[in-house]
């Protein structure tokens, strides 16, 4: 029995990947996790060719990845980019680093967050010893301009809807969830500069280049209005 759109735990998922992946199956395994974000996974004949999680992809996804809890899952059997290929381990081996949270030539993602906190406590503390050092120099620098905002928020909701109904052409559904990992991480945009930045995530979520560039001057067109 098909457990897809069901709430599983992320064991329960790699476990339904590695099924796919055993029957040689070909298509693009699409996961929402309970935070809301959204990855995906591109098989052909049992072999991963692509997975990406938010903006990450390949290896770099595999931190993100790991914080999944639970989630569900879809499988559009075969529908995949060919043109969109990672330079990935062999299938096996990343089945293993899925089911064990591990990293390739590392240790568990457990000693990596460790690794990763103590760079970040090593780069505080040399940030603040540059800024202590900076507030020691004389500051001539003039005081940076607030930018205005060019969009009412009327305005403002009408634009984000105009970009889901043009994203929806190239992620279906998944195109609510990539507005709202965006708009979960950074303020509401509410100038032409700042819908471009959310415009340039968003594109990263297409696969197909061409389809980038179209996405791209659907939303220039919008914004300019």
């Amino acid at each position: 029995m098909s457990k897809e759109n069901q709430t599983l735990s992320y064991d329960e998922i790699m476990e339904e990947l590695a099924q796919l992946c055993h029957a040689k199956s070909t298509g693009t395994l699409f996961i929402v996790s309970d935070k809301g974000h959204s990855s995906r996974m591109s098989l052909k004949e049992g072999t991963i060719l692509f997975f990406a999680y938010r903006t990450h992809k390949g290896l770099d996804a595999l931190f993100d990845l790991y914080d999944m809890v639970t989630g569900k899952y879809h499988f559009s059997k075969g529908v995949y980019n060919p043109y969109n290929v990672l330079d990935l381990p062999n299938t096996v081996d990343l089945l293993y680093y899925f089911k064990h949270k591990t990293f390739p030539q590392e240790g568990t993602v457990k000693e990596k967050k460790e690794s990763l906190n103590s760079t970040v406590i090593h780069s505080s503390l040399d940030k603040v010893t540059t800024t202590t050092s900076k507030k020691s120099a004389p500051n001539n620098a003039a005081p940076k301009k607030a930018v205005q905002a060019e969009y009412q928020p009327t305005q403002v909701t009408q634009i984000i809807n105009q970009i889901e109904a043009s994203l929806v052409n190239y992620l279906g559904p998944f195109a609510d969830i990539s507005i709202h990992d965006y708009l979960a991480d950074n303020k509401t945009p509410d100038t032409q500069e700042e819908f471009r930045k959310m415009m340039d995530f968003l594109t990263l979520e297409i696969d197909d280049r061409e389809d980038q560039t179209t996405f791209k001057n659907e939303i220039i067109t919008i914004i300019s209005q």
